[in-house]
């Protein structure tokens, strides 16, 4: 007469992603030297959010300009540019 509830657990806001996976994908995901968690503690971390609106951090240069400059070569950022009309 009732379905059955679904196994999966459903993401919250309360929840780290890790819970949602089985044991090797979460080991994996929690391993500190996996790359996404380095690249965290190495990069990530270690930008100032506070220094002022994007603009303004992006003109300053350094750091967060040469990430945002890789981001956007990586998305042919350009290509997309010339295919629109502003």
């Amino acid at each position: 007469m009732f379905k059955k509830s679904s196994t999966n657990k459903q993401f919250d806001l309360f929840n780290s992603p890790s819970d949602l996976m089985c044991g090797r994908e979460s080991r994996q995901y929690d391993d500190p030297s996996a790359w996404h968690n380095k690249f965290y503690r190495e990069v990530t971390s270690h930008i100032d959010e506070e220094m002022g609106t994007p603009d303004d951090v992006y003109r300053q240069g350094g750091l967060y300009k040469e990430i945002f400059d890789a981001s956007a070569r990586s998305m042919n950022a350009d290509k997309i540019a010339a295919t629109t009309d502003f």
